[in-house]
């Protein structure tokens, strides 16, 4: 349960940051594309670097997968509505 919290927090804040620091139309592949890349290189770690003492099948290309998915949909998520209510909200202040 935790784990999940700790995925979708990250992917959110990567896409929050992202939606306000980068102008580009292309940022919203960053948006995607981070979270992915960071889950996977988490998962790289544990997979070559910590000892595993189970024996069988490793399911970490699978929540690659599954789960990266998940972490680009909650940074892209994250930075549309970023990108559509922040100016909003601006303008609601400014007047």
């Amino acid at each position: 349960m935790y784990t999940w919290v700790i995925l979708v927090m990250l992917s959110v804040t990567s896409g929050i940051v992202l939606a306000r620091t980068i102008k580009h139309q292309y940022a919203v592949v960053l948006a995607a594309a981070i979270p992915w890349f960071g889950l996977m290189s988490f998962l790289v770690y544990k997979e070559y670097t910590i000892q595993f003492k189970a024996e069988g099948l490793s399911m970490w290309l699978f929540t690659q997968a599954f789960v990266g998915a998940a972490a680009a949909f909650f940074g892209v998520l994250a930075f549309m509505a970023t990108r559509t209510i922040y100016p909003l909200l601006i303008t609601q202040e400014n007047t």
